[in-house]
């Protein structure tokens, strides 16, 4: 992990419980860093060793420590504009959690070596939502959980709070193992789901109103788009499209469309007809 990740825990633990505590921490963690540099990384294994020597040292929980790791960060990256990245997604909490894997491609340029997990929603409703949260590291879903929490707090004014209502771990096609979880994310998601339902019902009148056009002046408008069944066939595709494909149509048409195309976002998931639909 990054080293500002580590920076914001030694600041906010620094600053509530004292310098003494912190150099307490540091050795009976058998941590030999003393300060962190932002854009240095270091082992995932430092966090955790923190976490359980302040459990230790004030005789609180692990978990409880993860999550305050994990508020301090949120805490902290402030100082560094990224609140303004979280607030661009949208009006609402839920918008900002559907766009956190595009958050984190975005931050990639800055931090090429992150190793960010992946997020995305299934059951929203008026109460809150479910969040997939998988990951290669294991130990850290307490952390998410209070950056969670803090980021509703601080950016959106929002009560979260949060759970885990099941564990599971799976295989990547990398032959990684994947760490996933479900969360169940509670808070007042009132005027989202009333937004949603209110364009939803606009988009519909007007569709009603507006005259149909043929599929050659929606390639035209968008040369690189394609179109597939729910076979996962491809059934037509944009001019430019084409010309990646050396302009042969044989080689896209009518061919299974994981021939040619994988799903990047949200990963994990399988390249299916449901998924595409449910995660559109």
């Amino acid at each position: 992990m990054y080293g500002m990740l580590l920076e914001s825990v030694q600041h906010f633990v620094q600053l509530e419980y004292g310098e003494e505590v912190w150099r307490k921490v540091l050795a009976l963690s058998g941590c030999k860093f003393t300060v962190f540099n932002t854009h240095q990384v270091y082992p995932d294994s430092i966090m955790a060793s923190l976490a359980s020597a302040l459990a230790i040292t004030t005789s609180n929980s692990y978990e409880s420590f993860m999550k305050f790791f994990g508020k301090c960060f949120v805490r902290f990256f402030s100082n560094y504009g990224y609140d303004a990245t979280i607030k661009a997604t949208g009006r609402y909490f839920t918008d900002f959690l559907d766009n956190v894997d595009n958050i984190h491609s975005q931050f990639r340029l800055s931090y090429p070596k992150m190793k960010s997990p992946s997020m995305y929603l299934t059951d929203v409703d008026e109460n809150g939502c479910i969040l997939v949260y998988r990951s290669q590291r294991q130990g850290f879903t307490h952390y998410v959980m209070g950056q969670l929490e803090q980021i509703a707090k601080e950016i959106y004014n929002l009560k979260l709070s949060t759970s885990i209502v099941d564990e599971q771990t799976s295989t990547a096609p990398t032959g990684k193992t994947l760490y996933i979880v479900n969360l169940r994310l509670n808070f007042d998601n009132t005027q989202y789901v009333e937004t949603k339902k209110l364009t939803k019902a606009t988009n519909l009148r007007l569709n009603s109103r507006l005259p149909g056009f043929s599929c050659d002046l929606l390639f035209e408008l968008f040369p690189f788009a394609i179109l597939f069944d729910p076979a996962m066939t491809v059934v037509a595709c944009g001019g430019k499209l084409l010309e990646l494909a050396g302009g042969c149509k044989e080689q896209l048409l009518r061919q299974p469309l994981d021939n040619m195309f994988k799903l990047r976002r949200p990963k994990g998931i399988a390249f299916t007809w449901k998924n595409v639909s449910m995660y559109k």
